[in-house]
């Protein structure tokens, strides 16, 4: 299917989450099948939006004759495949809601960032929680998580550090960005808000409110997002995630400025990270 009628539609909306009387999203989500025949999406690109097309997984080739070939080959491009489904799971009858899908993303990617920790470093015993995270409860029982290694894979500026932040600024800027959000009001934000009913809620015009809060994105797509994700190594989510937004980003350039757009990703992504992996839903 080719032309116009196949794009999907970025349109900024009036509302955001608590205005709209159909949020997106109030319908159960149901996760993707992940099944190792099935075509991964590739995406063509052009001034007018993004049509999702679709080709044959890449043949796994092994390294050496007789051994197994890393799963991430065999599954054809990760990042692609979430892209694909995020955009079908938040497409309404008006179309794609650009700060909704931008949130989504975020909220995921934040959130991948904080599992990946887990399943890469701290399941297989490489490293010990105390050397990850640092907890933090609060009076109302809450727990949120910290540390170097969380903050320095989100929003670390240092090219040592593959972090969200260094993966998709340089795109925002390319696309005109001229007003970056600033991180270090963010990461103080997120501490000053941890416990309270405003942790996690985005600073945002009230024009540009996505139709659902990142908590409520994440509990809802996460076990979807988590299914394709696991189709790789954890280690690697992180980065299969940024390649995402920077896709989504680069979709949607002509819909919603750059700024805005890098704004939406990581307002979602910081708190996010933070959570408390035992209260999001995950089976």
């Amino acid at each position: 299917m080719t032309g116009d009628s196949a794009l999907p539609r970025f349109m900024p909306q009036p509302g955001g989450f608590g205005r709209r009387t159909t949020p997106v999203g109030d319908t159960s989500i149901a996760p993707p099948k992940a099944q190792a025949s099935a075509p991964a999406p590739a995406w063509s690109l052009s001034s007018t939006g993004v049509s999702a097309q679709f080709r044959k997984p890449e043949a796994p080739v092994a390294a050496n004759p007789g051994q197994d070939a890393p799963r991430q080959v065999a599954t054809g491009d990760v990042a692609t495949r979430i892209a694909d489904w995020l955009m079908r799971e938040l497409r309404d009858d008006r179309g794609l809601h650009c700060e909704t899908l931008l949130t989504a993303t975020g909220a995921i990617a934040g959130y991948a960032i904080q599992q990946s920790l887990w399943e890469g470093m701290i399941k297989p015993g490489k490293m010990a929680i105390a050397q990850v995270f640092k907890v933090i409860e609060t009076g109302s029982g809450e727990a949120f998580f910290f540390g170097d290694a969380l903050d320095n894979m989100l929003v670390s500026p240092d090219p040592k550090h593959q972090s969200l932040w260094r993966a998709i600024s340089p795109a925002a800027v390319a696309q005109g960005g001229e007003n970056l959000p600033e991180m270090a009001s963010l990461l103080r934000h997120c501490n000053a808000t941890m416990g309270t009913t405003q942790f996690g809620l985005p600073r945002l015009p009230d024009d540009h409110l996505p139709n659902m809060a990142p908590r409520t994105a994440l509990n809802r797509l996460w076990r979807g997002a988590r299914l394709l994700l696991a189709l790789s190594d954890p280690v690697i989510w992180p980065q299969h995630m940024a390649q995402v937004t920077h896709r989504l980003m680069h979709a949607m350039k002509d819909s919603i400025s750059a700024d805005l757009a890098l704004k939406l990703v990581m307002e979602a992504a910081v708190p996010m990270a933070r959570v408390d992996p035992t209260t999001v839903p995950n089976d």
